[in-house]
């Protein structure tokens, strides 16, 4: 089971910061694999293999499956992560055809929107970076930017089922609960940690004011480029086939991992004492 690849929000200095140890620990694990023999490997990839494509091959109903994918081809359609995701997903499968006669590995590949949740890490990983930022308002507002989201548990789940059950051999899986705006997100940590000594952002931002902090932060091209867009994600396979029930509410899944970042010491603790003594 092949888990890592770098995602940082920041800009990297080039792209192949990310493509290349992305290609490269992808094939290293399937050159092991080959070399041992082993019957299946399961990659997780992300939706950034999916849905980012040139506007003219993106589904007409900006609904994506699993025989969508991105285009690594230069253009500013694609950002540097979406590349590395990209790039490593389709080097194993490629791995996988040139080499079938001497051992045909079986592949699963589970595609996760932005994974949200109970964490056991602290500081440094990205979504976690995300709900920091929110929580603490340290964002002016939020952008018209919609997510896919997937629980942690629920992803957790489908890659031990991708390793488990045989049906899943050589297919592709999106994983997402729903889609929602960062407003969405900013509504419902305020529900919760306002009380609590936190000042949770939930203001839309200007997009004009977006457009113009574009030229001082390049993460916030993503954001102009995405503007009010929607996109949803069919989980029909990873339902059937890895029996992923995604019954976690999201409400759920974005105040325990606000908790478990503060317990991990991730976010600050601002709570009351007694807030704190009652929890």
């Amino acid at each position: 089971m092949h888990t890592a690849s770098p995602f940082p929000i920041k800009k990297v200095k080039h792209e192949d910061e990310l493509i290349n140890p992305a290609v490269k620990g992808t094939t290293a694990i399937m050159e092991a694999a080959l070399e041992n023999k082993i019957k299946r490997v399961v990659i997780t990839s992300s939706i950034a293999a999916i849905m980012s494509s040139k506007p003219a091959d993106k589904p007409a109903d900006r609904n994506f499956t699993e025989k969508h994918w991105s285009d690594p081809s230069p253009g500013d359609h694609i950002d540097p992560y979406s590349k590395s995701k990209t790039m490593a997903e389709q080097a194993a499968w490629a791995f996988k055809e040139k080499n079938k006669e001497t051992h045909d590995i079986e592949i699963v590949t589970i595609n996760p929107s932005l994974i949200m949740g109970p964490a056991f890490v602290g500081a440094g990983f990205s979504s976690g970076e995300i709900i920091t930022n929110i929580i603490l308002g340290k964002f002016p507002g939020l952008p018209k930017v919609q997510f896919g989201l997937v629980d942690v548990r629920d992803c957790a789940q489908a890659h031990l089922q991708a390793l488990k059950v045989p049906e899943a051999a050589n297919k592709r899986f999106i994983l997402c609960r729903e889609s929602m705006w960062f407003t969405q997100i900013g509504v419902i940590l305020n529900k919760k940690w306002s009380t609590q000594g936190y000042t949770p952002v939930t203001r839309e931002l200007p997009k004009f004011l977006c457009q113009i902090g574009s030229y001082f932060m390049s993460e916030l091209n993503h954001a102009v480029k995405n503007w009010g867009i929607e996109s949803t994600f069919d989980r029909t396979q990873s339902h059937e086939i890895l029996k992923i029930e995604y019954s976690i509410p999201m409400e759920d899944t974005l105040n325990e991992m606000a908790q478990s970042m503060i317990e991990t010491g991730a976010l600050l603790d601002k709570r009351p004492k007694a807030a704190t003594a009652k929890m």
